[in-house]
């Protein structure tokens, strides 16, 4: 059995790249002995206890802001029994790095190792340049240029990353996302307004009656919620149909008081939720009459594809990786203008053609499972890393 390192963020975070690295996990060590470098995180360390092969965890220690939080105290308790380097060894086979994690990445030194090294990108060009400066996708290339090859998730943005310079060249391959479908599977064994009743009772929320609107995904410029808000407050000033929008995910940036702020002034904050991170979030997809993500960039959502699984409807950007999950007007919208006329013509469309979204949720439920499963995605790291290895 050969011997994978597996650089990754913490497993057990409510980022689409952290999940995301815990489904390449369990697709690995299904056929080789794992061993995983990572950061301590507030929760449990991930386990694969479901499978034979060996998965061992080492930790390195976090880089820690000199704010004082209780966050920030127990991240020093746990960098006390934490590594500042982890040292891979000669039996290592293959280095795997689970995306852009620079710094756990620059704790591990591999003097005496020849293994190749192998990165998983989950970020495409664009979701740089929306967010940041020039000088951070420079960063980035720079980071990437360490790696003998790139798997990436998305084929659009492989062939852009694979046209600069610091990564022509080198070894390209490409196995998209899946999302967890044993929690995908839980919930579709429930009744949707059984757990709209639930969510009534416990989060005080008024669902009754109203149209309901998800978007999944930290709430950040990149992800475009500023144009969903600004496209659904149009729709209720016309009163032409009374929608609950719900926004699940964690701020960044201080760009969720922005959009409150926003919402506060047109008298419509009733008709606006914000749930920060949490893990229910897939629950809160489940009773959506529609999933919405007008991001400005992004290489394979995972939140849309939940959404497939799940049969919610979607609407989410013309660019980067959503093409390759939503063909337009057969299995839902792609936007090929973000702004908020184009947001509010999708919106109002799909509100109003309930056949329609019927039609979009059972062809894009039938592309996850024939294109996107998990099942999919252990046979084809199989038969990658038999060619790596």
């Amino acid at each position: 059995m050969n011997k994978v390192l597996y650089i990754t963020q913490g497993l057990n975070r409510a980022s689409g790249a952290s999940k995301s690295g815990s489904d390449v996990l369990r697709a690995i060590s299904l056929y080789h002995e794992v061993e995983v470098v990572t950061n301590r995180n507030l929760t449990s360390p991930f386990k694969v206890e479901s499978y034979k092969a060996k998965v061992s965890f080492k930790y390195v220690k976090r880089f820690l802001t000199k704010k004082i939080s209780l966050r920030n105290l127990y991240y020093y308790a746990m960098n006390c029994i934490s590594s500042k380097k982890y040292y891979c060894k000669k039996d290592i086979d293959l280095v795997l790095v689970n995306s852009f994690c620079s710094k756990i990445f620059n704790s591990v030194d591999f003097s005496e190792s020849n293994a190749k090294k192998v990165c998983v990108v989950r970020g495409s060009i664009s979701s740089f340049k929306s967010d940041s400066s020039a000088q951070v996708l420079k960063e980035a290339l720079s980071y990437l240029s360490q790696f003998d090859g790139y798997i990436f998730v998305s084929s659009n943005t492989q062939k852009e990353w694979m046209l600069e310079p610091e990564l022509t060249g080198k070894s390209a391959y490409y196995i998209p996302n899946c999302c967890n479908e044993s929690e995908v599977d839980n919930l579709l064994k429930q009744n949707r307004e059984s757990i709209k009743q639930s969510l009534i009772t416990l989060k005080k929320i008024d669902l009754k009656n109203k149209f309901i609107i998800s978007c999944i995904g930290s709430v950040q410029k990149r992800k475009g919620q500023d144009l969903l808000v600004s496209a659904a407050l149009e729709l209720l000033k016309s009163k032409q149909t009374d929608l609950l929008v719900i926004l699940v995910g964690g701020s960044v940036n201080g760009f969720e008081q922005h959009l409150k702020d926003l919402i506060d002034e047109s008298g419509f904050a009733d008709n606006f939720i914000f749930t920060g991170y949490i893990k229910e979030s897939l629950s809160y997809l489940y009773i959506s009459d529609l999933m919405v993500l007008p991001s400005r960039g992004e290489a394979m959502p995972r939140s849309v594809l939940e959404s497939m699984a799940l049969s919610v409807p979607v609407i989410t950007s013309n660019l980067d990786g959503m093409p390759e999950l939503i063909v337009n007007g057969e299995t839902g919208i792609l936007l090929d203008e973000l702004d908020v006329p184009s947001i509010k013509k999708a919106l109002d469309f799909m509100i109003n053609n309930e056949s329609v979204r019927n039609e979009f949720s059972v062809s894009s439920h039938k592309k996850y499972w024939s294109d996107f499963s998990h099942e999919l995605q252990i046979n084809r790291y199989k038969s990658l890393l038999e060619k790596l290895l």
